[in-house]
């Protein structure tokens, strides 16, 4: 959800270094909304029927689903959090993002829906001790997943990072790292270590 910033109200008896400071902050308060960002602890509310965009910015997000096609999410900085799970029911990039189990989340930190495909471009997906659970799941033999540069970590006590009940090439994991230890599972994989 984008947050909306209020413009100061004109004070006439301000003085005209007191304009220029509103005008400056006026300014800064526009180029600040023109990022179009969302900010921590927001949901990601899908308002348009296709191609919504949203760039979070560092903090704590609360999982969720995206079901409009060709959604794009974008981390701002190194630190743009999703601590419960992703449903993804419809095409969708995901970029630069951290998702990690939590005490609320001990399932997959992303689940692909049936005929879709996601792409997760320099995402780090991390679980926790507690997790017996994939990385990312697909729900079906149609869902299908591309993941580049993306870094796996955790003991997951799961046997691979990809729950994958349909063919390899319905996952493509590209310059990938698994510190896990557990492999990717059912997948084409290409430059990954």
């Amino acid at each position: 959800m984008p947050s909306f910033l209020l413009r100061e109200l004109i004070d006439t008896t301000e003085t005209r270094e007191m304009q220029i400071n509103r005008q400056h902050r006026d300014s800064v308060r526009q180029v600040v909304q023109s990022l179009n960002t969302t900010m921590p602890g927001s949901t990601l509310d899908e308002v348009q029927k296709t191609n919504n965009h949203f760039t979070v910015t560092n903090g704590t997000y609360p999982g969720g689903e995206l079901s409009k096609d060709n959604t794009l999410v974008s981390g701002l900085g190194s630190s743009s959090r999703f601590t419960n799970q992703l449903i993804l029911n419809n095409n969708v990039v995901l970029d630069g993002l951290y998702l990690t189990s939590s005490d609320d989340n001990a399932a997959a930190l992303a689940v692909v829906k049936t005929g879709h495909t996601v792409v997760f471009r320099n995402c780090v997906f991390e679980k926790t001790l507690e997790a017996t659970s994939y990385h990312i799941e697909l729900e079906e033999t149609t869902s299908r997943v591309i993941a580049i540069g993306c870094v796996f970590r955790g003991p997951s006590k799961s046997t691979s990072i990809l729950d994958n009940p349909g063919v390899a090439a319905n996952a493509v994991f590209v310059g990938c790292f698994d510190q896990t230890g557990n492999g990717y599972g059912t997948s084409t994989q290409v430059g990954c270590l």
